[in-house]
């Protein structure tokens, strides 16, 4: 068989759970440190409820407009009425406000662990960002080359922060975040692959 496969950024939460925080001369080391992995479903209410509290806080929009707006879905895959809905739920001075919000956040995970909510939090201002970017310029702009990888690589280099008493998670972290962000670069034949960013004084 010829099949492609490729990590899942999630699974690196599994390894780190097993490999970091396993028995080690009979001492239970996630017992002793705290650490524990929190599923993928709780993280994800975490990251979106931070979110739309930060934004709502700083925006002083309703929090109910916020999520109706964050569950409109995928921004590309919006149909023209959805696209219309859209423009009605948000005036273009409000997802300006938005945008602006959420490129300007600074997240902080004091505890990263193997950086779940890092990850979560990745994926959230992206699909925010690009249904904003949507409102305020169309589709085409969610839709070329790259867009996902643009925005995780601005998102990482500038708003992600995460701490860890354990230097093995930081560095499982570093390499979700960097699968996060490769696993949406669309590379040209003969197209030398970007460089990975620096996280040493990120995480």
């Amino acid at each position: 068989l010829d099949v492609e496969v490729a990590i899942d950024p999630e699974m690196l939460g599994q390894v780190f759970e097993n490999l970091v925080l396993g028995l080690e001369r009979g001492e239970d080391r996630r017992k002793a440190t705290g650490s524990y992995y929190t599923p993928r479903v709780i993280v994800h209410f975490m990251c979106r409820q931070a979110l739309k509290e930060y934004l709502a806080a700083e925006s002083d929009l309703d929090p109910s407009r916020l999520e109706t707006l964050m569950d409109a879905g995928p921004a590309e895959q919006l149909t023209p009425e959805e696209v219309a809905e859209l423009g009605e739920m948000i005036s273009e001075p409000e997802a300006t406000l938005l945008r602006g919000l959420v490129q300007g956040a600074r997240v902080l995970d004091p505890a990263v662990g193997s950086g779940a909510f890092l990850v979560g939090m990745l994926y959230e201002m992206v699909a925010l960002t690009k249904l904003l970017d949507v409102r305020l310029h169309g589709q085409k702009r969610v839709r070329r080359r790259n867009t996902d990888y643009d925005l995780k690589r601005r998102f990482i280099e500038s708003n992600l922060y995460g701490v860890d008493i354990q230097p093995q998670a930081a560095r499982i972290c570093e390499l979700r975040l960097w699968l996060s962000l490769m696993v949406d670069y669309e590379r040209r034949p003969g197209e030398p692959v970007p460089t990975l960013p620096n996280l040493s004084y990120r995480v």
